[in-house]
């Protein structure tokens, strides 16, 4: 278990709160975290004054279990909620023209993420095989401005060791983005934009001296968006 709490000028808040632990088949950690301060970067204050807060939130949680002697299998969370009070800016004309100034201008954005992996242990521990997902989400609202994300992200990929000198990996991947924007200027703008990229390869490692390596490796990406990539 542990803890820390923190003050700090410009009204700096935080503090923090975790634990961890587990035996030899399952372990986890909880995180969690918070954070304000106000501060006022105006530089007119003829129409009042008023220091601008901002708030953080922050939660991370992970679980790793040893299912069978060769298995193993993770999951994570993680969640970050932020609320941040800005300035506007003077196009009046008058002296303070394009300089910030105070309103009730605010944002808020949230982050959100889930992820799985396995991995697999055969041949003596010389193949290993990790197959992962993830998935996140963000969103940030400006009541003016804004816009939400989805990401998703799965890969496979396999590793043998032919010795201690010498492995070769063989990977694929798949992603989907998904992304809108909240307050669109125009019917262009009001659609969900999607994309997607699928991608797969090889990789050959060598030691060939002490102190000398060898990396070698080809990769394909083929996306809907833009032209397919030989690397």
């Amino acid at each position: 278990v542990v803890g820390e709490f923190e003050l700090g000028s410009h009204d700096i808040r935080s503090a923090m709160f975790g634990i961890n632990g587990g035996g030899e088949r399952v372990y986890g950690a909880f995180n969690v975290s918070y954070f304000e301060s106000e501060f006022d970067l105006s530089a007119d204050d003829s129409a009042g004054s008023e220091d601008d807060l901002e708030e953080a939130l922050s939660i991370n949680t992970r679980l790793a279990w040893q299912a069978m002697e060769n298995l193993q299998i993770g999951l994570s969370a993680r969640h970050v909620g932020r609320e941040t009070e800005t300035d506007g800016f003077d196009f009046s004309g008058g002296p303070a023209q394009g300089l910030a100034i105070d309103d009730a201008s605010l944002s808020d954005s949230e982050v959100s993420s889930l992820g799985l992996q396995v991995m697999l242990q055969s041949l003596d521990a010389r193949l290993v095989t990790r197959l992962s997902w993830q998935r996140t989400e963000t969103e940030l609202d400006a009541k003016f401005f804004g816009d939400e994300g989805k990401r998703t992200r799965t890969a496979l990929e396999s590793r043998f060791d032919m010795n201690d000198r010498h492995s070769l990996t063989g990977f694929v991947e798949w992603e989907d983005e998904q992304f809108r924007n909240l307050y669109p200027f125009d019917p262009s703008q009001a659609g969900e934009q999607t994309r997607e990229l699928f991608g797969y390869g090889v990789e050959y490692r060598a030691q060939l001296a002490d102190a000398t390596y060898a990396n070698v490796s080809l990769r394909q990406d083929d996306g809907d968006q833009f032209d397919d990539a030989t690397t």
